[in-house]
């Protein structure tokens, strides 16, 4: 990703915009203007650091993140909530969602609900940052993200579009997507 140019980060945002845009944009836009999200952290790694096998395989253990990660527990997010803050920002790998079968997708898109359900509970508002990791060897921004041409950006468009339809159903303005992970600048 090193040498991007201004254009290609414009294409490829714009690009990953546009397989957003059948999405129902007015609800959303309205609930954000309801809510703003003031002040937050950043709750990596709790959907990050992954179990990837060495190449030439291209697929993750189970569980896909690694067990001594720190997660934190509903008294966790309870208590950022009292310090005064008022959401998460949850960088997510899309790594091992990518390169699941449907059964173990689907159990990782329920593990993400609830941890958005739990963020919701403790009274904080939630922004899913879609994060692709360029520590890994296949599922990395390369791969995914580097033009509209690279190899898994259509699976990579289709996975943000399906969590987009799944945070839809969380409370408006409370929850918000962020698709790309602060695209290279040149």
């Amino acid at each position: 990703m090193i040498g991007w140019s201004r254009r290609r980060v414009l294409r490829t945002a714009l690009s990953t915009a546009a397989a957003l845009g059948s999405l129902p944009v007015a609800p959303i836009a309205r609930a954000a203007a309801e809510t703003r999200f003031r002040r937050g952290v950043n709750a990596w790694p709790w959907f990050s650091l992954t179990r990837e096998f060495p190449a030439p395989r291209t697929d993750y253990g189970w569980p896909p993140f690694q067990s001594q990660r720190p997660v934190p527990t509903p008294d966790d997010l309870r208590r950022l909530r009292e310090t005064g803050l008022d959401f998460i920002r949850l960088p997510v790998d899309p790594g091992p969602f990518l390169a699941a079968d449907a059964k173990t997708r689907s159990q990782l898109l329920d593990m993400l609900d609830a941890a958005v359900t739990a963020t919701l509970d403790a009274d904080l508002g939630i922004i899913v940052n879609i994060q692709a990791n360029a520590a890994t060897h296949y599922w990395n921004p390369d791969r995914m993200v580097s033009s509209t041409a690279a190899p898994a950006f259509d699976l990579y468009r289709g996975l943000v579009g399906e969590l987009a339809g799944r945070l839809a159903r969380f409370q408006p303005g409370r929850v918000a997507l962020e698709p790309v992970n602060e695209p290279a600048q040149a």
